[in-house]
């Protein structure tokens, strides 16, 4: 008899997480937890913070593999009381938005927004002092936890009601933005006011830098090395195309600073004895004003070069946002968020979020205990503060 509830239970938790695509209005995912009232979950906020933001680091997650957390962060929601909604993204694996909500209320006043992918490599939670270290544990799950419990705690108390708060976590926002663009298109969801969260130091972003992405791939011909005058050396051509593109003078603004060019990664060669037949480069540019004359700019360079194939790029302008909140510090942010993938009309967009960019992607990432403790009070006063501007 046991065992027959435990098998019960299991499936019906199975079909609580089953993931579908977004439709408007869609049906909500079927609940295994009403019987548990939300006072009785969220009784202890660090407690319960702490305990989530774990979970969510220690599900791997980089991009374009985030099913796994998806469907979790799912099933959480829906067992603190919310409907929720999963929505397909389009890629090579299955992976899902997560939307949720009070009620039957899809539309609300603010949305709370993060995403739950993350860059490579995985690496493993672990507490060292008051530092909480893995891939995530800053950019952006300490976000996503804390909006989550942040939200929570003002329903539990009573403070907000159907149809003025919910959350959006996407997929696909280190690589593509795939996932808030497919929200834009296929939600069918409206807000007033979002609140996007990403490592800002738990200060509002003034703004933020946009962003150029694009490869440069050189095609030559390879012939044995002590011949080099019977092949085209693709490396030859690339590295001072790569000079030129760091000698540009990129347009700077007052605000946002200079912009800024990175060679991420390059690709060349087979062996020391061989001349190289293939080279390729992939590079960001941040890019803190006119995105067109950047642009611009790197097709003089990239297109007057010989051998180099046709030149395509990914760009995002400039973002400039809301900080007219009392009480909380400014920065201005070299780097690039979903911000402008969400093309939905809005009255204002707030950055902010526990962790700074700093350690975000690097081998030593973390966020100090403290941080996440007050981020949820930092997104308690943007939300009242949000709710008295709608």
């Amino acid at each position: 008899m046991q065992f027959f509830l435990f098998f019960v239970a299991w499936f019906s938790l199975v079909l609580a997480v089953r993931p579908f695509h977004f439709k408007a209005p869609q049906e909500a995912l079927i609940s295994v937890f009403d019987s548990q009232s939300l006072s009785d979950y969220v009784v202890d906020s660090k407690y319960s913070l702490l305990e989530l933001h774990k979970k969510l680091v220690e599900i791997k997650s980089i991009s374009d593999n985030e099913l796994n957390v998806g469907q979790w962060l799912g099933a959480y929601l829906k067992k603190a009381g919310l409907t929720v909604e999963l929505g397909k993204v389009d890629g090579e694996n299955d992976r899902y938005n997560v939307y949720a909500y009070l009620g039957k209320k899809r539309d609300t006043s603010i949305v709370l927004t993060s995403h739950i992918d993350t860059v490579p490599p995985y690496l493993p939670y672990y507490v060292n002092g008051t530092q909480i270290h893995g891939r995530g544990s800053c950019d952006a799950k300490a976000s996503v936890a804390t909006q989550v419990i942040a939200f929570l705690d003002m329903v539990s108390q009573g403070i907000l009601k159907e149809g003025q708060v919910s959350l959006l976590f996407v997929v696909g926002e280190e690589n593509s933005g795939s996932g808030m663009r497919k929200a834009t298109e296929s939600l069918g969801a409206s807000w007033d006011i979002a609140i996007f969260g990403e490592p800002t130091e738990n200060k509002l972003a003034v703004g933020h830098k946009g962003i150029l992405l694009f490869d440069v791939e050189v095609f030559g011909k390879a012939s044995h090395s002590g011949y080099p005058e019977l092949g085209v050396s693709a490396t030859e051509i690339l590295v001072p195309l790569l000079a030129n593109l760091q000698n540009l003078e990129l347009p700077t603004s007052d605000i946002l600073g200079p912009s800024t060019l990175n060679i991420g990664k390059i690709e060349a060669g087979v062996a020391a004895n061989v001349v190289p037949a293939y080279a390729k480069a992939t590079i960001a540019i941040r890019v803190a004003d006119d995105l067109a004359r950047v642009v611009h700019l790197v097709r003089s360079v990239v297109e007057d070069t010989p051998h180099v194939g046709p030149f395509s790029f990914f760009g995002t302008e400039p973002q400039f946002l809301d900080y007219d909140v009392p009480g909380f510090g400014t920065l201005v942010a070299a780097y690039t968020t979903d911000v402008p993938n969400l093309g939905l009309p809005l009255k204002k967009r707030y950055l902010y979020g526990p962790g700074t960019i700093h350690v975000a992607h690097g081998a030593n990432e973390y966020v100090e205990n403290q941080d996440l403790l007050d981020a949820i009070s930092g997104y308690k006063k943007l939300i009242q503060h949000a709710l008295s501007e709608v």
